[in-house]
């Protein structure tokens, strides 16, 4: 296991939260939850809001204020905003505070793992900056990411499924190929996330 240096050293982040406050946020839907001004409002346990801080998460971005709530409330949530926004962390958030609360604790022993939530990404590169967000906020807890991709060893990426796995992040022909295989299951499933879903469409996912 890398040390928590390692994985927070990386990754502070590099949001500009004062020139994010003055953007226009237009939010569509049957009474949507209000939005959170600061993390303390999300209703983050004692780890999740350690992991938010070492981040150098100050404030949320527009994306956050609005998306955290959504999201904790049960609600589907399709967002659109620019690249270094804060959309990873604002779903992350939310899904992983539930699964805390929910206690849920990813099996060693199965060769079959059934993840709580599947978050599918276009792209190696965009998966892994997904899975590394994951890694880190998840630090310290119950929750263990795996993230699955073409290019690199599939005995290994199933070796790393089945050490047990609640969040799942991958790239869409990796992943079902882990379905086929009987490696990954979606009884359990809860959270869906599609991130650039747009491209992943274009490319006939």
């Amino acid at each position: 296991p890398e040390d928590e240096e390692s994985i927070f050293f990386q990754y502070k982040s590099g949001i500009n939260f004062i020139k994010y406050d003055d953007i226009p946020v237009e939010v569509s839907g049957t009474n949507p939850p209000p939005a959170i001004m600061t993390f303390e409002e999300a209703g983050l346990c004692e780890s999740l809001k350690k992991n938010v801080s070492k981040s150098g998460y100050v404030k949320p971005t527009p994306v956050q204020k609005h998306g955290i709530p959504i999201i904790s409330a049960g609600r589907d949530l399709m967002a659109s905003a620019q690249t270094g926004s804060g959309k990873t962390a604002a779903f992350l958030l939310p899904i992983l505070q539930k699964l805390m609360a929910d206690g849920v604790a990813a099996s060693q022993f199965s060769e079959l793992q059934e993840p709580e939530v599947i978050i599918v990404a276009p792209t190696r590169e965009l998966i892994n900056q997904i899975y590394l967000e994951a890694r880190k906020f998840s630090h310290g807890t119950c929750v263990r990411p795996v993230v699955v991709y073409g290019g690199v060893s599939t005995g290994y990426q199933i070796r790393d499924i089945c050490r047990g796995c609640n969040v799942l992040c991958g790239t869409p022909g990796r992943l079902l190929d882990m379905i086929k295989r009987e490696k990954v299951g979606l009884s359990k499933l809860k959270y869906l996330v599609l991130d650039e879903a747009d491209r992943m469409l274009d490319m006939g996912f």
